[in-house]
């Protein structure tokens, strides 16, 4: 962690504190004091411009008993993040303002949750990007 901010700390003193408060927060809002002997729901945050498939999405993950929530300020995505503190982030590509490959950069510099993209485009998509932490994984429809 402290290799984490000393790069940051390079970019300079208030973009280093605004990263520290940032990661805080999130680390607050992950570990909250739960009930002994309460069963923990898993989170679940959509990152997906397409209301249709939001909705069906949360609706199917409801169903198997995940707290789904989604992110509908595109260009807040790292805010909500924070705030919602989930498990897994289920992530589309193409997304107004910035595209889901920045908003996985960004998630990197703060967590280690893990991001599955999420795309409905039917063309053969450039995927490839380690940069990200991103791994292979089999281009057939889920």
């Amino acid at each position: 962690m402290d290799i984490l901010f000393s790069k940051i700390e390079e970019s300079g003193p208030s973009a280093a504190l605004q990263e520290r408060r940032i990661f805080q927060a999130y680390r607050n809002a992950r570990c909250p004091a739960g009930r002994k002997g309460e069963r923990q729901m898993y989170k679940i945050l959509l990152v997906e411009d397409d209301p249709t498939i939001t909705e069906v999405l949360e609706r199917q993950l409801a169903k198997w008993g995940y707290e789904a929530s989604h992110v509908t300020d595109f260009q807040h995505v790292l805010e909500t993040f924070v705030q919602q503190a989930p498990h897994l982030v289920l992530l589309d590509i193409s997304l107004p303002f910035y595209d889901g490959y920045h908003w996985c950069g960004e998630i990197r510099k703060i967590s280690k949750t893990p991001v599955l993209f999420i795309s409905s485009a039917s063309d053969n998509m450039n995927l490839d990007g380690a940069e990200h932490g991103r791994r292979r994984f089999p281009g057939q429809a889920l």
